[in-house]
């Protein structure tokens, strides 16, 4: 580019708009000139070119993501709008109304000035860990955590318990005493409930039947009826039973599993309450097994339950989780070891109703 017919700036007059070249051959108007708003149209004329090529170029991945969340707050924040549009205002009654003093809110709530919000919508899913949160504010309304002591929570574990709910012997030896049914420990329902040996109980039937009648034909017919009564009955029982414990165990596992992930939206309220009820159900079943077993009085009962609940609800949010998650297990393993003694007396049950003769 040459130099000839450029003259000095006061020698020119903005009637000879003169064109300069830049080194692209792109063409800019004089930079003398300006817009309303003071900028020059040269450098107008420059940052439309680099908008141009912008958009000329393709979009990264994190531009498009950018895209979509503005136009999803975007989007929030016109339906949250039309919400207050449509939102009830109060009025003073009137303007000499005397002002009422109102405390600030809290850090993060928001100040609407006496509008009216729509409510939250039922139904929203949480998670486990939010939910565990509400459960114990109000398990604790009815427990004084003053009467445990650091030594009593201590023991109120998962493996000690267990160690008692179980129980193993030698060869030849005897379990342990107390409520035990192939060496599970059960509560006094249940150990009614689930025979220790089915054929006994059969024979039982029969002796109580004779008592002390003279032994006749018609006596001893009188005595398989009653063997059979006491079978059909006994098997009623443990079905209906044995079905309310697979029904709970069930709600275990779904508490379980959400528990693994506790952060992740399980259910409703309405549907995680359940699981929480079943499985606080649960605990508490086996606090009365170790009630009978350890011949705790009702004050060291009420203890026992509080110190539990202080190892389910106490330290950081992922012991607690770790502490569900350990009591779950041992919960589910205890139904299931229950249920499998209801299914094997009840097909041993069955087998020997085939017997209709005394043995």
């Amino acid at each position: 580019m040459t130099t000839e017919g450029l003259q000095p700036q006061d020698t020119n007059s903005f009637e000879q708009r003169e064109m300069l070249i830049h080194a692209n051959g792109d063409e800019i108007i004089d930079p003398t000139l300006a817009n309303e708003e003071g900028i020059p149209l040269a450098v107008q004329n420059l940052i439309a070119g680099m908008r141009a090529r912008k958009n000329a170029q393709p979009k990264t991945l994190s531009e498009e993501m950018d895209e979509l969340r503005h136009e999803r707050v975007a989007a929030e924040r016109a339906d949250y709008l039309a919400s207050l549009e449509a939102a009830p205002h109060t009025e003073s009654e009137s303007e000499d109304a005397i002002p009422v003093y109102q405390p600030n809110p809290i850090q993060g709530q928001l100040d609407l000035g006496g509008i009216v919000l729509p409510e939250r919508p039922e139904g929203k899913r949480v998670a486990f860990g939010r939910y565990l949160k509400y459960w114990q504010y109000d398990m604790f309304n009815d427990h004084n955590k003053s009467i445990v002591q650091p030594e009593e929570v201590a023991w109120m574990v998962p493996e000690r318990i267990s160690s008692i709910l179980f129980a193993t012997r030698g060869k030849g030896e005897p379990y342990p005493d107390g409520l035990y049914v192939d060496g599970v420990l059960l509560n006094q329902f249940e150990y009614g409930l689930i025979p220790r040996s089915p054929d006994a109980l059969g024979k039982a039937s029969i002796s109580k039947t004779l008592g002390d009648n003279d032994v006749t034909s018609e006596v001893v017919e009188r005595a398989q009826r009653s063997r059979l009564h006491t079978f059909e009955s006994r098997l009623e029982a443990l079905d209906t039973h044995g079905a309310k414990l697979k029904e709970r165990r069930e709600l275990i596992i779904k508490l379980q599993r959400a528990a693994h992930k506790p952060g992740y939206a399980v259910g409703t309220p309405e549907e995680v309450k359940p699981m929480f009820a079943g499985a606080w159900s649960e605990f508490t079943n086996i606090l009365d097994v170790l009630h009978i077993q350890r011949n705790w009085d009702q004050e060291k009962r009420q203890v026992a339950e509080t110190a539990l609940l202080m190892y389910l609800t106490e330290g950081k949010q992922s012991d607690r989780v770790q502490h569900w998650s350990q009591m779950l297990e041992l919960s589910r393993t205890y139904l299931a070891a229950r249920s499998h003694l209801i299914d094997v007396r009840t097909k041993e049950l069955k087998e020997l109703l085939k017997v209709r003769n005394v043995s």
